[in-house]
């Protein structure tokens, strides 16, 4: 942002053409008119518009509008025109625009100060200013401000001069232009679209220049397409080369070519980063069971280019163009986590990015807390028991898997083991796949066999009665160990599951020859 001015300045109406996102993490982009009056401000605003058109032409600025503010000032002039325009030599203007700047007809200057001081009274955010001069006399400038006037044919002066104001460029055409001398031999031109040297090894922009082409580059038909070093440019004909045979740079109604575009780019994102914030706040405390979704929240390019990296603890979790990553306390597990971030831009207009401007990184510190213990699917909760039908028997012993206590299975041949009633939202988060601790007590009866467990739920809301989840033999080796049996869940119950009805149900059944030894089941849990 311009920093410097002087004198005073009445207050304007400013109007909002384009609102991204915070001030703060956007490139703030000013419009002002001058020689606009009263009767003239819905004119100026329509001009503004048609600027608008003309900078979204082109595809970089189209591209990256989402990184840029736009705001109109509606400055008032007591006359119409510029200084020697068409509407007179003379006109009283807010901002003092005048034609003939520097004995050049069609350069169109301001008067520096005035624009500041407008700036800094109704727009002090602003990164970049544009005067609109309410002139039909063609004309225009760059430097300090994009100047504009309204001539036919002028739409796209301002994006040339945006060109120099913004994107640093240099004037590509080769008509000598008074006070600009040859860039240094040595040290090259400081614009990024210009230099002295046309051999592949010192050109800086080689990294776009096919191994096939020539260098220095014929400036014919066949070569119209190519980037190259193309000899005439920053007023000089001989000694200093542009990109391509003709850019918005050298003559208007074109294009900015890739080199140009490459500038545009990483011009933006020196204003704006692809972060303006991150959900939800840090640090983070978050229950086992709970769901978290970490968001990045930014601006985007048109069409998304942007590339998101999520970590925790250093180990890739997630990649996505989303800028979303969702889990849960459970998968990140008990205990303190950073989750990182890392955002790219991987779009193809930018082939080299040394200040890693493309590139945006945010984090989150998370405090998992350990699971509960005491909820009735770790069977320990004497609020909520399960039950069963006679002769069947349960009791809860010691030696669990999770918690204090497992239930004990006394029955012979089939015995079913019913949850109490539940709302399934007290069973999230609800993944694939649903697991169970098993554990058999002594030797079993029949080695050819040793049983089955099939898993089934109940939600009446969902018009779901005893249906199947899963089923697995029992396998029970070693004898007095625990072994995880993990049942599949079909995406129809899962889904269904991952809702809100009341009054739903689990159930073990139990199919084995044993009716002497217990089966000892805990900590059932989705993993």
């Amino acid at each position: 942002m311009l920093l410097a001015y002087g004198g005073t300045a009445r207050a304007f109406t400013t109007e909002s053409l384009v609102n991204s996102g915070p001030s703060s993490n956007r490139l703030d982009l000013i419009i002002m008119g001058d020689g606009y009056r009263t009767q003239d401000q819905a004119q100026l605003t329509q001009d503004a518009r048609n600027l608008l058109t003309a900078l979204y032409a082109q595809d970089v600025n189209s591209r990256y509008r989402n990184l840029v503010n736009v705001r109109l000032v509606h400055v008032i002039s007591t006359d119409n025109g510029a200084d020697n325009g068409d509407f007179g030599a003379t006109r009283d203007t807010a901002l003092g625009a005048f034609f003939n700047c520097s004995g050049i007809d069609r350069l169109l200057c301001v008067d520096s100060a005035a624009v500041l001081n407008v700036a800094m009274t109704d727009t002090p955010e602003f990164d970049q200013i544009v005067v609109l001069a309410n002139d039909t006399h063609y004309g225009g400038g760059g430097g300090q401000f994009a100047v504009s006037s309204i001539a036919p044919g002028a739409s796209d002066i301002p994006v040339h001069e945006l060109g120099h104001s913004l994107f640093d460029l240099a004037d590509e055409y080769d008509t000598a232009t008074p006070g600009f001398s040859r860039c240094d031999a040595t040290a090259d031109c400081v614009e990024p679209n210009v230099t002295v040297f046309s051999d592949r090894a010192r050109n800086k922009w080689s990294r776009w220049i096919d191994a096939t082409t020539s260098l220095p580059t014929a400036d014919t038909a066949a070569n119209a397409s190519l980037v190259g070093a193309f000899e005439g440019a920053r007023y000089f004909t001989t000694g200093q080369f542009r990109p391509v045979s003709n850019c918005i740079m050298r003559t208007l109604g074109r294009n900015f070519c890739p080199v140009c575009s490459e500038a545009g780019v990483l011009a933006s994102y020196s204003f704006a980063s692809s972060i303006d914030s991150l959900s939800p706040a840090s640090p983070l405390a978050l229950a086992s069971n709970a769901p978290v979704s970490f968001t990045v929240q930014g601006p985007q390019p048109v069409p998304n280019t942007l590339s998101y990296t999520f970590r925790v603890d250093g180990n890739q979790v997630a990649q996505n163009t989303t800028g979303v990553y969702n889990t849960t306390g459970a998968a990140l597990g008990a205990g303190n986590h950073t989750v990182t971030v890392a955002v790219k831009d991987t779009t193809t207009l930018v082939r080299a990015d040394p200040s890693n401007l493309l590139a945006a990184n945010g984090s989150w510190t998370v405090s998992v807390a350990p699971p509960a213990v005491g909820s009735f699917l770790s069977f320990e909760n004497a609020a909520r028991p399960w039950t069963v039908l006679f002769p069947t028997r349960v009791t809860t012993v010691s030696g669990a898997s999770n918690g204090a206590s497992a239930l004990q299975i006394n029955g012979c041949f089939y015995a079913r083991v019913n949850s109490p009633v539940f709302t399934t939202t007290e069973i999230q988060p609800v993944t694939s796949r649903l697991a169970i601790d098993v554990k058999a007590k002594g030797l079993i009866a029949n080695p050819l066999w040793t049983g089955t467990i099939i898993l089934r739920i109940t939600m009446p809301g969902a018009l779901v009665v005893n249906t199947r989840i899963d089923a697995k033999t029992l396998l029970l080796s070693p004898l007095g160990s625990y072994q995880t049996l993990t049942f599949t869940v079909p995406l129809l119950l899962r889904t269904l599951m991952q809702q809100n009805f009341p009054g739903s149900s689990l159930a073990i059944e139990v199919e084995t020859l044993d009716c002497l030894q217990p089966l000892i089941v805990d900590n059932i849990r989705f993993i």
